[in-house]
């Protein structure tokens, strides 16, 4: 059998309508104001040559990966890896990897030339054979592998892996204009995390946690692929203020201000009967420090 044939019925299966279509409910969604984008099937760009200029236009760095915007508008998820590449550098077998996030290697865009795909196999200009040839299976990068979202880090060992989460999660065809406040939310994401956390009953959707309805604030809405206008409820995860914190190196960072960390605090010890180090640390300082100038008039 020809491997075109497979190859084209492989495209008719990927590219076919979904299977289902709700326009009354997306027209009603959009009177209340929430964005929503369109999710359709996964369809193959090809060999994508990334240029200085398309940073911004063409190639997106988002939260949830590396996209790109075909000539119709379509957003798709895809990978990059370098445009030639040495396979045997002094007398050792080497292969490309691919990047899935701007990490530190993409940051360097411009020392070497990239190309953009989203499938496989993947074309490479071999500096030692001097003509292209085609690549699968390739080793993710390190950094990025710290970037991914913890689900998707489990799954891909390598770019076969990550491909096939692409054709699972299709593409999305986002509106033109975003009604979206200064941190990049529609304007009623707050009704939009409300809902969601309340379907949930509270509930952190990893370590099971619930939370009594005064506390409601320990429970946050986490986007699962990073893309903060795709609020399809399949995207949406209800987590706790502790597992959202948790979720990778990006959040990590973006939870260690001391006011986040003082409410992971007491979250932890309300819900979990824990103090986090730092906080024993500084409680202990403080105590250290009373003893040490012998006040007996303490007000406890």
């Amino acid at each position: 059998m020809s491997y075109d044939l497979i190859d084209d019925e492989e495209n008719r299966l990927f590219d076919s309508a979904p299977i289902c279509n709700f326009p009354n409910l997306k027209k009603h969604l959009t009177e209340m104001g929430i964005q929503i984008g369109k999710a359709g099937a996964w369809h193959s760009v090809g060999t994508v040559d990334v240029l200085p200029e398309d940073i911004g236009e063409r190639i997106l760095f988002e939260d949830g990966g590396i996209f790109y915007i075909d000539d119709e508008g379509i957003k798709r998820r895809g990978f990059m890896y370098k445009a030639a590449f040495y396979f045997k550098y002094q007398g050792r077998e080497n292969r490309p990897k691919f990047h899935v996030c701007k990490c530190t290697a993409i940051e360097n865009f411009g020392r070497e030339a990239y190309r953009f795909a989203n499938a496989e196999p993947i074309k490479v200009y071999s500096r030692n054979a001097h003509k292209e040839v085609e690549v699968e299976g390739m080793e993710l990068c390190g950094y990025c592998k710290r970037l991914l979202m913890d689900e998707e880090a489990i799954r891909v060992n390598d770019s076969t892996d990550f491909v096939e989460i692409l054709k699972e999660a299709g593409d999305v065809e986002e509106p033109t204009e975003y009604d979206v406040d200064i941190f990049g939310y529609v304007k009623n994401w707050e009704e939009i995390s409300l809902n969601y956390r309340a379907k949930r009953n509270f509930t952190c959707e990893r370590c099971g946690t619930h939370v009594e309805d005064f506390d409601r604030y320990f429970m946050q809405t986490h986007h699962k692929n990073g893309i903060k206008t795709d609020n399809r409820e399949s995207n949406l995860e209800c987590l706790c203020i502790k597992c959202h914190s948790e979720v990778n190196d990006t959040h990590i960072h973006n939870f260690s201000s001391a006011a986040q960390r003082i409410v992971i605090d007491e979250y932890m010890r309300k819900y979990h009967g824990k103090e986090s180090f730092r906080f024993m640390k500084a409680e202990r300082n403080l105590q250290e420090h009373f003893i040490k100038n012998d006040d007996n008039d303490l007000p406890f």
